[in-house]
Order: C-alpha cells, then sequence, then structure tokens
C-alpha cells in the first residue's frame, strides 16, 4: 500500500550531514525540503521517485531533490517551474543544493550571510 501520500517535510538549514538515505524510497509522494543543509550525495534510489517533489523528479531526477555540487538555482534544486540548476563558474562549495553560485565551503551563501 502506498505510504503517506502527499506527505510534506521541511528540513532546510538544519546542518545535516552525509547522505539523503535510501530509506525514504518506502514513500510513493513526498515532498522533502533540504536546501541549507551539508549534503553530500542523494541515495540513487531516490532519484528514480517520479511523484516526488510534485513530479520534479520524474523529470530532473536527483537535481529535482537537491543541485549537484558545482551548480546552484534559487530554489536549491531543479523544478519544472523555475527551471535547472545551472553550471557556477566556480564555487568551493562541496554541498548539494546551492541557491547560488557564491557559496563557501561552509555552505552558507553571500544571502544567508548577509541576514546572519
Amino acid at each position: 500500500a502506498p505510504k503517506q501520500d502527499g506527505l510534506k517535510v521541511n528540513l532546510q538549514s538544519n546542518d545535516l550531514t552525509g547522505e539523503v538515505p535510501a530509506d525514504l524510497k518506502e514513500f510513493d509522494r513526498l515532498n522533502l525540503y533540504l536546501v541549507g543543509n551539508k549534503f553530500t550525495s542523494v541515495a540513487s534510489d531516490l532519484c528514480t521517485r517520479a511523484h516526488w517533489m510534485d513530479g520534479d523528479v520524474a523529470a530532473g531526477g536527483c537535481d529535482a531533490i537537491l543541485c549537484p555540487v558545482g551548480t546552484a538555482s534559487d530554489l536549491g534544486r531543479a523544478t519544472a517551474e523555475d527551471g535547472a540548476c545551472v553550471p557556477c563558474a566556480s564555487s568551493s562549495s562541496p554541498y548539494l543544493g546551492q541557491t547560488d553560485c557564491a557559496g563557501g565551503a561552509d555552505g552558507i551563501t553571500t544571502d544567508q550571510a548577509t541576514i546572519l
């Protein structure tokens, strides 16, 4: 039976690290907001969950969960509405899900640093 259709989980800016875990594949429909953390990978099983992120994963794969290292988008992930993750000319951040290309090694973007 499907688990929790339409579940939304906001874990933004929680200093989470490592890999987005494969155990989450148990959910058929999930919107998982992870930008602002220190993830270094997304379990490949999650990148085929077609109904995740309001269907964006069907078209964008892992990029619809978090932008890859060396890329950025306004939301930190690719969406059908807002577009793809775009390559950064130079980005020193080793983390996924950057919202701009000015992210430093700590994963904090220029906009976040200004607010803080």
